[in-house]
C-alpha cells in the first residue's frame, strides 16, 4: 500500500510539472513608438504653406514602414487630404525624420478649401506587424485677403 501511496504522489508530480510546463508564456507585445516632435496640438497652418513635421520612431523589432496623412475632422465641404506611405530597405531600429507636406492654395481656380481642424496622422509598423498610430490635432485656414 505504501509503495502504491508513493507511486500516486510520483504520478500526481509528473501530471502537475508536465501541465505547466506545457503551458507557454503569452508573448508581450512590443509596438513601435512614435513621436510627432513637431507640429505641436492646434497649431495654424494656410493653404498655399507647407506643414512641416519632425518624427521619431524607436522598435527592437525594426520600423518596416510608416505613413503620414492629413484627414480633415469635418467631412461635409471642401477639404484637402493627403496619405503618403514609405517603405525602409533596411533593418532600422530608431531614427529622427522630417517631412513636408506641400499644401495647394485652393481647390480649383474660383474655390478654395474650407477653413477646419485637420488630424495629422503618423502611422508605423514593425517586423513583427505591430502597428502604432499617433495623431495630432491641426488647423489649416486660408489666408486672408487683402
Amino acid at each position: 500500500m505504501r509503495k502504491l501511496n508513493q507511486l500516486h504522489w510520483m504520478f500526481f508530480a509528473l501530471a502537475f510539472i508536465a501541465l505547466f510546463s506545457a503551458c507557454t508564456k503569452e508573448e508581450v507585445i512590443i509596438k513601435p513608438k512614435v513621436e510627432i516632435i513637431s507640429p505641436t496640438p492646434n497649431t495654424v497652418f494656410y493653404y498655399g504653406e507647407k506643414v512641416k513635421m519632425k518624427l521619431s520612431f524607436d522598435d527592437t523589432d525594426g520600423i518596416q514602414a510608416y505613413s503620414y496623412g492629413l484627414i480633415p475632422q469635418n467631412l461635409n465641404g471642401t477639404n484637402y487630404d493627403f496619405e503618403k506611405k514609405m517603405s525602409l530597405g533596411a533593418f532600422v531600429t530608431y531614427f529622427e525624420i522630417e517631412h513636408e507636406i506641400e499644401l495647394p492654395k485652393k481647390y480649383s481656380a474660383t474655390q478654395n478649401y474650407d477653413d477646419g481642424e485637420y488630424v495629422l496622422r503618423i502611422m508605423a509598423e514593425d517586423y513583427k506587424a505591430n502597428l502604432t498610430v499617433k495623431d495630432v490635432l491641426i488647423v489649416i485656414k486660408n489666408k486672408e485677403e487683402e
